[in-house]
């Protein structure tokens, strides 16, 4: 009884990630407001009935998929505190990369999606709002200092990861975070360090 919950339970998880991905990549090619029921089972390979099953329409996918979104980072997340991450910064990066790996068809999608949608940007806002709390505690600088750097490191980040994904991920990806670690927390003139020394000496 228990192995045949389990194995409806993996069907019903199967089943929804497809329409939550099927959405996000129906995102990246037109306008929310022009995808259609019709549109996401077609390329989920579902019935409409088996949508039905589980949302009552398009926008209540995307509320999941934020919610899961949220909570993969969440998740990830819930133990590492900012002492932790300033000691060591690739934690943070390294735990970032396991939950694109995990999904790397939801995620690829997300990071394509026009910037007007604004699902990444309302996501990272939840994100920096709950790591702005975490801050606090270990930095002596105001909110809007805190937000300010939240702001940049954020931003630049989702903007890099955006960018690997629209090179066809040409780069290994752990070189990349290695250079987004030693930027966040380094600053310019210690990649220029690294890097142009390299450079001049080849």
């Amino acid at each position: 009884m228990e192995r045949e919950k389990q194995s409806v339970d993996r069907r019903v998880r199967k089943t929804k990630r497809a329409i939550r991905n099927a959405l996000a990549k129906l995102m990246t090619e037109k306008d929310i407001t022009d995808i259609t029921i019709k549109d996401i089972v077609t390329l989920a390979d579902i019935n409409r009935k088996t949508f039905y099953n589980y949302y009552s329409g398009v926008y209540q996918v995307v509320e999941e998929i934020e919610r899961t979104v949220l909570n993969d980072f969440y998740t990830a997340f819930e133990d590492l505190h900012f002492d932790r991450i300033s000691a060591n910064p690739n934690l943070m990066f390294d735990r970032i990369n396991k939950i694109v790996l995990n999904d790397p068809e939801l995620y690829t999608c997300l990071l394509l999606i026009d910037e007007k949608v604004n699902l990444i940007t309302k996501i990272a806002t939840v994100l920096i709002q709950s790591a702005k709390r975490d801050m606090r505690k270990y930095l002596d600088l105001e909110d809007d200092q805190i937000e300010m750097l939240l702001d940049f490191t954020f931003a630049g980040t989702i903007r890099v990861y955006q960018n690997w994904v629209a090179s066809e991920k040409k780069r290994p990806l752990n070189e990349i975070v290695h250079e987004i670690v030693i930027i966040s927390f380094g600053g310019i003139s210690r990649i220029n360090d690294m890097y142009g020394r390299k450079n001049a000496e080849e």
